[in-house]
């Protein structure tokens, strides 16, 4: 799709940046012929790659097809000499000629006669007139390339707050906190350009820099299962009434936490060169989804069981964790997903149960919160699937689907009813270093889904 501009008003009243520099017609063909010296005004729209190139987030599971942002940034691939700049910031704005919810950008290149060129954003003022912005320019050799992203610089970092290192024995290991400014979607044009490429309109095709993450640790009832219509699809439901029957106490009363992570995570990224750029690995965990959305800097606390309905093929109504969609009361809707970068190596991912015992009506403290001391814990066998690697430009859904008479089981097994002690049956250690109970339910549904 070509942009169609009516910019005489505009072409009429620029000045140009270099003087030797004389006005082109707006180059909406894309010609096998070398570009002649002179001013292009050239638009681009943000195409899309129909498989796994989508971006956002739809229902709870995939990338949408909007790119979210009001700015694309266009950086030279080459190193940086003197004060020289090596990157400009596009205005992004929808393409009325285009597809529904497609954008673009739009921006002035000076060729000159010695095949370099100079790059200026167009951008839209207040009253609707088109506006070059000549304090901020990238000046390229004939020979140099650009690409396109919507991160400002080319390395991508976590904050220091985002990182803690701890110490267990003789191994330290990192834990990561999200954040919005962060952990959000990171978009880069698929190819790098050069200045034919960037003289001609077209279609600037993104995908991303980075992988999404929802996760799942979800306990439902498997003898309560019902056909829930005609054509046989099953629905397990459960109420706290049936879980503390059960479990012989309330669901808020029990506390989880998954982590995932290991040498897949990096807390920096070098999104020009599209590779790690530091060798510390660590690990996230299942988020506050208010803490999140309120732009505050996550934690690794545990987090009491919720209410979730969980769709895949069955329907199933229980309790633990699931990447909510939306923090209650909030508008518009806001997902609590994980993005970050990954390395390509491979990814663990851990569930943590524990039982808070201090009594009707209190609640647990930081300090038990942030312990995974008396967790019983297991790792989700992700042996048998792709996703055990997980590369940048994909989406997953990570976890497990467990029957709640199985696991009490395994945690009267461990801990005998309710807080009685027994002989544990397999000591590990967490992702943390403490040492914790091991569980495993043969019976265990993996969630493991590529998008």
């Amino acid at each position: 799709m070509k942009y169609l501009f009516n910019l005489l008003a505009f072409l009429i009243g620029s000045c140009l940046v270099v003087t030797s520099c004389t006005d082109n017609s707006i180059n909406n063909d894309v010609s096998s012929q070398p570009i002649e010296p002179g001013v292009y005004y050239v638009g681009m729209t943000l195409g899309t790659l129909q498989e796994n190139a989508t971006k956002g987030v739809v229902d709870n599971k995939a990338f949408d097809e909007i790119y979210e942002y009001d700015y694309i940034y266009l950086h030279k691939t080459g190193e940086a000499t003197g004060t020289e700049t090596t990157s400009i910031k596009l205005q992004v704005w929808n393409c009325e000629e285009c597809e529904e919810n497609q954008k673009g950008i739009r921006y002035r290149i000076c060729i000159q006669e010695d095949g370099s060129a100079i790059i200026t954003p167009i951008y839209v003022d207040d009253e609707g007139n088109y506006k070059h912005d000549e304090t901020r320019h990238i000046t390229l050799a004939s020979n140099e390339t650009c690409y396109f992203s919507s991160w400002e610089t080319d390395e991508w970092q976590l904050d220091d707050n985002q990182i803690s290192t701890e110490t267990a024995g003789d191994e330290s290991y990192h834990f990561f906190y999200r954040n919005q400014k962060n952990n959000r979607e990171i978009y880069r044009s698929e190819t790098e350009y050069d200045i034919d490429d960037l003289s001609q309109d077209g279609d600037l095709t993104l995908v991303r820099a980075c992988a999404g993450f929802t996760l799942v640790g979800l306990f439902y009832d498997s003898s309560a299962g019902e056909e829930w219509d005609d054509d046989g699809t099953m629905m397990y439901n459960m109420d706290s009434d049936d879980f503390e029957d059960i479990m012989g106490d309330s669901p808020s009363n029990w506390y989880i936490k998954i982590y995932i992570g290991g040498k897949s995570f990096s807390n920096q990224y070098n999104i020009k060169e599209e590779e790690v750029s530091t060798d510390s690995n660590g690990y996230y965990s299942s988020g506050d989804g208010g803490k999140y959305v309120n732009e505050d800097i996550d934690t690794q606390q545990y987090l009491p069981f919720s209410k979730r309905l969980y769709l895949d093929g069955s329907m199933y109504n229980g309790y633990g964790y699931y990447t909510r969609t939306q923090e209650e009361g909030t508008n518009p809707i806001i997902g609590n997903y994980l993005f970050t970068p990954v390395t390509g190596e491979q990814v663990d991912v851990y569930i943590l149960i524990k039982h808070w015992t201090g009594g009707d009506g209190t609640s647990p403290d930081d300090t038990w919160l942030n312990s995974d001391e008396g967790a019983l814990q297991t790792k989700v066998d992700l042996s048998n699937t792709s996703a055990i690697y997980p590369a940048n430009n994909y989406y997953y859904r990570m976890g497990l689907l467990m029957d709640i008479n199985t696991f009490k089981s395994a945690w009267e097994e461990n801990y005998g009813s309710l807080s009685t002690t027994t002989t544990p049956a397999v000591l590990t250690k967490s992702p943390s270093g403490a040492t914790v109970r091991e569980f495993t339910l043969k019976d265990a549904k993996v969630i493991c889904d590529v998008y």
